[in-house]
């Protein structure tokens, strides 16, 4: 089976690097209307939102597999709330990761940059608050 057929089959990307600065495997999983279950550091921690699926804090080894052995539990036993956040994946890859919205989002910085625009881009990064 290729790994597009197992993608469309499933429903979650557990995903426990700690090791993936950049986070294009949690923005491919999620335009695949995949829920992330990720952990909260480095480009995965910048895409993931609670809305969008879940964040597990960065720990000890024993910590990170507890928190998605946990998380992965308690979604076997009801898996509701997959859905919704995997709809809202869905959504934010559209909004933020598409060629048009980078495309939109260098125009909106170009903007601000030559004054043209008052209010600094915002674009639900959390490196953006730094």
């Amino acid at each position: 089976m290729q790994l597009q057929e197992q993608l469309a089959e499933a429903d979650v990307f557990a995903f426990p690097s700690i090791r993936e600065f950049g986070g294009a495997v949690a923005r491919e999983a999620m335009a695949t209307q995949l829920m992330p279950l990720v952990v909260k550091y480095g480009g995965p921690a910048e895409l993931v939102t609670e809305k969008t699926g879940y964040l597990v804090e960065i720990g000890s080894h024993y910590s990170i597999i507890s928190q998605f052995r946990s998380i992965l539990g308690d979604l076997a036993s009801d898996p509701s709330p997959i859905e919704p956040k995997a709809a809202a994946a869905l959504q934010r890859a559209r909004e933020q990761s598409t060629w048009q919205a980078k495309a939109r989002q260098v125009f909106e910085v170009y903007e601000w940059v030559t004054g043209r625009r008052s209010e600094k881009p915002w674009f639900g990064m959390a490196l953006e608050s730094l």
